[in-house]
C-alpha cells in the first residue's frame, strides 16, 4: 500500500500477544485456592504445602489482576480489532479472590493471635484419648499465660456454664448435643467421670479441633466447662471461642434453661 506520493505506507503494529496469557494464568491461580485445601484434605500434601499453594494462587491472581487492569487502561483508546482479550477475565478472577478473602482478612485483623480457648484457666479440661492422636507436629495443649490473657480480653463471656440439673442429666444433654447437633466425632466418653472428647474437622482444609467437655457437681446443680484447641496454626480466626458458644447455646436449649446475660455470648 502506498500513499499519494507513492511512498509505502507504514504497516500498523500486530497487537502483542502477551496479554491473552492473562486469562490462563488468573484461572490457574483461581483454581489453587480449592486445590490447596482440598489436596491437604486428602492427605496428598500437608498443610504447610496446601497452604503455600493457596497464597502463590491468592498473589499470582492478583497480581495477573492488576497487570490486565494496566492492560486495559493502554488499550482504551485503541480500534476494537487491535485490542487483545485476556485481560478483562485476570481483572474479574481478582475481584473474585478480593470477594472471598476479604472477610477472613477481617476476622483476623479483629480477633487475637490465640489457637485455644478454655472455660476454666487454672485448671483446664485435659485431653486424654485424643493426646495420641494429635500427632508430634499439632500445637502444644499448655495453655499459656499470653493465651489465658488474650482470651479474657477479647472473649470475657468464655466462662463455665452453671446449669440447675444433675450432673449425671447435664453429661448426657452435652453428649447429645456433640453427637445430634454438633455432628463432632466422638472420640471418647467416660459417664463415670462425666468427660466427653471430641474433634471437629474443617469442609475446606480438613483441619481438625480437638473439644473437650468436662461436667461436675455443684450446688447449683452442675458446672460444664469446655475447651476447644485447633491443632495447626498459629491463630484460629475465633472458631473455638464461635464452637463454645454455640455448644452453650445448644446445651442449654436441650436442657430447656435460660443462662441469663452474663453466662452466655
Amino acid at each position: 500500500m502506498t500513499d499519494e506520493a507513492g511512498v509505502p505506507a507504514p504497516t500498523p503494529a500486530a497487537p502483542a500477544t502477551w496479554p491473552r496469557r492473562l486469562r490462563p494464568i488468573a484461572i490457574a491461580a483461581f483454581l489453587c485456592l480449592p486445590a490447596g485445601g482440598l489436596g491437604t484434605r486428602l492427605g496428598l500434601w500437608s498443610f504447610g504445602l496446601g497452604f503455600g499453594i493457596l497464597a502463590a494462587g491468592v498473589l499470582v491472581g492478583l497480581v495477573a489482576g492488576v497487570v490486565g487492569l494496566v492492560v486495559i487502561v493502554k488499550q482504551r483508546r485503541l480500534p476494537r480489532e487491535v485490542k487483545t482479550g485476556g485481560p478483562e477475565a485476570a481483572v474479574v478472577i481478582a475481584v473474585a479472590i478480593i470477594l472471598i478473602f476479604t472477610p477472613f482478612v477481617s476476622t483476623a485483623l479483629r480477633v487475637p493471635p490465640i489457637h485455644q480457648v478454655s472455660t476454666d484457666l487454672v485448671d483446664p479440661p485435659t485431653f486424654r484419648a485424643i493426646s495420641d492422636l494429635r500427632g508430634p507436629d499439632a500445637n502444644p495443649v499448655v495453655l499459656t499465660t499470653d493465651g489465658a490473657d488474650a482470651q479474657q480480653a477479647y472473649y470475657p463471656w468464655i466462662r463455665p456454664m452453671i446449669v440447675p440439673v444433675r450432673a449425671d442429666e447435664a453429661y448426657e444433654a452435652a453428649l447429645t448435643v456433640l453427637k445430634e447437633r454438633m455432628v463432632l466425632a466422638i472420640v471418647a466418653s467416660d459417664p463415670l467421670e462425666r468427660v466427653i472428647e471430641a474433634t471437629d474437622t474443617s469442609f475446606w482444609f480438613g483441619f481438625k479441633d480437638d473439644f473437650v467437655v468436662r461436667v461436675r457437681f455443684d450446688q447449683r446443680g452442675a458446672r460444664v466447662d469446655v475447651r476447644s484447641i485447633s491443632r495447626v496454626g498459629q491463630g484460629d480466626l475465633g472458631v473455638n471461642a464461635d464452637r463454645v458458644g454455640r455448644f452453650f447455646a445448644l446445651l442449654a436449649e436441650e436442657i430447656g434453661y435460660d443462662p441469663g446475660p452474663f453466662e452466655s455470648p
